[in-house]
């Protein structure tokens, strides 16, 4: 890493711990429940919400439903949560995303990680 790239890092790294001193909110941890309507099976969306959660640091998981529509429990910082939000709007380049409902989780467990749900 060059001094410019670590002179940059660390610009970005103070300019969020300022942030987040001044609003607590950052790092607030919320849990949504995601419903995705559309061609969003049989189209890697569920390996794309997972690629996408791991880049975000959010944790949860995500299942196809028999109806065609995909759900997604998601939980992480509120500004990380927004940018997943976003992306599950915009899918994959082989999904067609339709609509998106997001509610806030009620009584939702703690997530290690980010799975895929297989149906058996």
């Amino acid at each position: 890493m060059t001094a410019v790239n670590k002179l940059h890092t660390f610009a970005v790294h103070s300019t969020c711990m300022l942030l987040r001193k001044k609003n607590p909110k950052l790092t607030d941890v919320t849990t949504v429940e995601i419903h995705v309507f559309g061609f969003v099976q049989g189209v890697y969306y569920r390996k794309f919400t997972k690629e996408i959660a791991i880049k975000l640091n959010i944790k949860g998981w995500v299942k196809n439903l028999d109806d065609g529509s995909v759900l997604i429990m998601a939980s992480g910082e509120q500004n990380s949560i927004e940018l997943f939000i976003e992306k599950c709007k915009e899918g994959n380049i082989w999904s067609k995303v339709s609509k998106v409902e997001v509610t806030p989780a009620q009584n939702a467990k703690p997530f290690t990680n980010y799975v895929i749900i297989r149906k058996v």
